[in-house]
C-alpha cells in the first residue's frame, strides 16, 4: 500500500479517497491532502464524520437529525370543493 490522499470538496467534505499505488490521484485535482494510513482507515470507519480544514483532517460532529410528525394525508370532505366554497 502506497501513500494515501483524501481528496475534499470547497465546504471541506471528503470527496475521494487515493492511493499513489492502486488508484493515483487525477492530475489537476485541486483540493487534495496527503493523510496517513492510520487517518485514511479512520475516515472510512467513522464516514461523514471527518472534515478537511486548513489542510488538515478535523472531526466533526455528525448532525442530529430530529424526526419529524408524521403528515397527516386525511381530508375532510372534498378539498377541491371546500376550497372554492
Amino acid at each position: 500500500m502506497g501513500q494515501k490522499y483524501a481528496a475534499f470538496d470547497g465546504q471541506g467534505t471528503i470527496t475521494a479517497f487515493y492511493d499513489d499505488q492502486d488508484s493515483p490521484v487525477p492530475s489537476g485535482l485541486p483540493n487534495v491532502i496527503a493523510i496517513s494510513d492510520a487517518e485514511w482507515q479512520t475516515c472510512l470507519a467513522q464516514p461523514g464524520q471527518w472534515t478537511v480544514v486548513n489542510g488538515a483532517l478535523v472531526h466533526t460532529t455528525p448532525r442530529a437529525y430530529v424526526a419529524l410528525d408524521p403528515i397527516d394525508r386525511t381530508f375532510g370532505g372534498d378539498v377541491w370543493q371546500s376550497s372554492i366554497a
